[in-house]
């Protein structure tokens, strides 16, 4: 009977120690992953560089020696749905304003004037869209590449122009 009370003791003494032991402190639930619209409008953007058919804007004839016009593009995207884009063209700052909108899946992004871009990638630090110019968005886009509309519309007689927009998060 001794042992069988020893053995009572031991086990309720070893329960409560566990019991005693075990922190209050709860581990922390890990931070969600932000959305997409959630990294859109907590960074503005800054134009990095841009490939035409898969060659550097600065390597494109006619076009290349206004590669910092897009180099100064800065997007600021807000909450509302609306996006301001600020760039230098001709020594003077330009800003062309407008709406913002995802697609369902976030894989698209249509703004404005600029008409429907595809998100290749989007993360804390980089922003990367392509698309293909064609007549309907030549202008908008000859804006911001600093160029004459004509140029882009001269080489979209040899067919669209698959275009590539990298950026970067401004400091």
């Amino acid at each position: 009977m001794r042992i069988k009370n020893f053995i009572y003791y031991f086990l309720l003494l070893l329960s409560v120690s566990t019991l005693v032991s075990c922190s209050d402190d709860d581990d922390e639930e890990p931070t969600p992953e932000p959305t997409k619209t959630e990294l859109l409008v907590d960074s503005q953007w800054k134009g990095d560089r841009v490939f035409i058919n898969k060659i550097n804007l600065k390597d494109f004839p006619g076009v290349g020696s206004n590669a910092q016009t897009f180099e100064s593009l800065r997007l600021n995207f807000q909450e509302d749905k609306t996006f301001i884009a600020t760039f230098n063209y001709d020594g003077q700052e330009r800003n062309l304003e407008g709406t913002w909108e995802f697609n369902a899946d976030q894989t698209k992004l249509t703004m404005g004037a600029f008409g429907e871009v595809d998100v290749d990638r989007l993360t804390a630090d980089n922003f990367d869209v392509s698309t293909t110019i064609n007549t309907n968005n030549a202008a908008a886009i000859a804006g911001v590449f600093g160029v004459d509309a004509s140029v882009i519309l001269a080489y979209l007689r040899a067919g669209a122009l698959d275009t590539e927009m990298r950026f970067v998060k401004a400091n």
